[in-house]
């Protein structure tokens, strides 16, 4: 899912997706006994527990999460027309 790399999954039990506004890796789970984590992320819109030791947890929007609710749901895969530009996003520690 990256731009040929890979890097394997890391799971920590407080990190979980228990809530709106999880950041997490999106992956094609384990293959030949390696992670398949790259470039790709997702970030939830409502608690996803099934995800749990499935998918990295490496964060959670802080504020402006009605900007990420405006964000148009599409499947890329069938899509028409192109979807919405994000010209910038800001991810900081806290």
């Amino acid at each position: 899912m990256g731009r040929g790399y890979n890097f394997d999954d890391e799971f920590h039990e407080k990190a979980r997706h228990d809530s709106e506004g999880i950041l997490s890796m999106a992956n094609r789970g384990v293959i030949n006994g390696m992670g398949t984590n790259g470039s790709q992320f997702f970030i939830t819109f409502a608690p996803t527990p099934h995800l749990d030791n499935h998918h990295s947890v490496f964060g959670k929007v802080s504020e402006g999460m009605d900007v990420v609710k405006g964000i148009s749901e599409r499947d890329p895969g069938s899509a028409t027309q192109s979807g919405d530009v994000i010209k910038s996003v800001t991810i900081t520690e806290l």
